[in-house]
């Protein structure tokens, strides 16, 4: 028996039989904190989202709406679970190939554009874009590198590292690693070499 001032919780094991009482002396309702108006009115992660990255407390989610247009949703602050539907999204060109939460914003690549989100204000970075993959890696120093349709860029400081030296196919699709050994800075990329180089180069 249980005291009438106390609360039992039990925890079930293989449905109804085998279950396990907890003597809580605790009100319940100081368990538990009330719904704050942000959670109530807020909706689950949208379906059919594929790349996602979290950044300033926003849990920020791609999801292909049409081959010409994605949309980057963002969650409820420190709530990765929820999400404002009706307010708290962006539209961009093509298809989301790639996030990375920068300390200057946060960078979104499509097969389109590179641009840079920083509180909601949104400048294009790049008028070209990337192959799909992992065309984007983040360094130990905060800066991103992006395989891009032209040649090897870094961000948010833009600097297109090739397209002056070299002549590279972007291929359709890429992964790429960030390798620093001995002092030395490497992007490692590897591609399905489709496409053809658009620089001097070529």
């Amino acid at each position: 028996a249980h005291p009438a001032s106390a609360a039992v919780l039990y925890a079930l094991r293989d449905g109804l039989a085998g279950g396990e009482a907890l003597e809580i002396h605790t009100p319940l309702p100081e368990l538990a904190r009330p719904l704050e108006a942000a959670q109530r009115n807020a909706d689950p992660l949208p379906e059919g989202v594929t790349i996602c990255e979290v950044h300033e407390g926003r849990l920020c989610v791609a999801q292909l709406q049409d081959d010409e247009t994605s949309v980057l949703w963002f969650s409820r602050p420190g709530w990765f679970h929820l999400f404002d539907l009706a307010a708290d999204f962006e539209l961009f060109p093509g298809r989301i190939t790639g996030l990375a939460s920068t300390r200057g914003g946060l960078v979104v690549a499509t097969n389109q554009e590179i641009s840079l989100l920083q509180d909601r204000n949104r400048a294009r970075i790049t008028w070209y874009g990337t192959p799909s993959g992992q065309p984007l890696v983040k360094t130990p120093y905060g800066d991103v590198y992006a395989w891009t349709d032209r040649g090897v860029v870094r961000l948010p400081e833009f600097a297109n590292l090739t397209e002056a030296k070299a002549s590279l196919a972007p291929g359709s699709r890429c992964v790429t690693a960030y390798v620093e050994k001995r002092g030395r800075e490497q992007l490692i990329v590897c591609t399905d070499a489709a496409g053809w180089a658009a620089n001097p180069y070529y």
